[in-house]
C-alpha cells in the first residue's frame, strides 16, 4: 500500500483492481498514452515507497530519459499528476510532490518551430490547390481544430451556418460559425 506500483494500480486499475474515476474519465487514446508513461514509472519506481519519494529521485528518472526530451517531460508530468490524484484521495499530505517545479528538459538546438503561413502564402496556396484541398486547408485554418479532428470530419457535420464538431481529445460538442 506504499509503493509507487500500488499506487499507479489504484490510479488506473490492473490486478483486479478498478480504475479511479479520474482515469476512467480520459477519452481512450488519453488513456493509451497515459499507460504508455505509467508503464515506465512502474518498472523505475515501482517498489519505492512513493510517500518518500524525493526530488532526485524523480529527475533520475526523467533524466534518464533524457535523449527523448518529450518522453522525459512525459514522465515528469505524470509522476506530478500522480500526486495530486493521490493528494485528493488523502494518499499523501497536502502539497506533498516532489515532481513539481522540475524543470523540462531543453532539447538540443531549442523547441521546434511551426512556421505560420502569412496571409500571402495563404492566398498563393488556394489560388492553385485543386478546390477539395482548399477546402481542406480553409477548414485546418479557420476552425481552430486538432489536424486528427479536421481529418476524420464528415460532409454531415456541416450545418449550413456552422459546423458541428465532436473533439476527440475532449468529447466537446462544438458548433463553429
Amino acid at each position: 500500500r506504499t509503493s509507487f506500483r500500488w499506487l499507479i494500480r489504484q490510479y488506473r486499475g490492473g490486478d483486479g483492481q478498478r480504475p479511479s474515476e479520474e482515469f476512467r474519465a480520459l477519452t481512450d487514446a488519453t488513456q493509451i498514452d497515459y499507460n504508455r508513461t505509467l508503464d515506465v514509472i512502474e518498472a523505475e519506481l515501482g517498489d519505492e515507497p512513493f510517500g518518500l519519494a524525493t526530488r532526485s529521485m524523480i529527475k533520475a528518472v526523467r533524466d534518464g530519459h533524457a535523449h527523448h526530451p518529450r518522453k522525459a517531460h512525459k514522465i515528469k508530468q505524470m509522476v506530478s499528476r500522480l500526486y495530486s490524484w493521490a493528494e485528493e484521495n488523502d494518499l499523501v499530505p497536502e502539497g506533498f510532490n516532489p515532481a513539481a517545479r522540475i524543470k523540462r528538459l531543453k532539447r538540443k538546438g531549442g523547441e521546434k518551430e511551426y512556421v505560420v503561413w502569412s496571409t500571402h502564402e495563404i492566398e498563393l496556396f488556394l489560388a492553385s490547390a485543386p478546390a477539395h484541398v482548399c477546402t481542406a486547408a480553409m477548414i485546418a485554418l479557420y476552425t481552430g481544430q486538432r489536424a486528427s479532428d479536421v481529418a476524420s470530419m464528415r460532409w454531415s457535420q456541416w450545418q449550413g451556418e456552422v459546423i458541428r464538431v465532436r473533439q476527440g481529445k475532449t468529447g466537446a460538442l462544438l458548433d463553429i460559425a
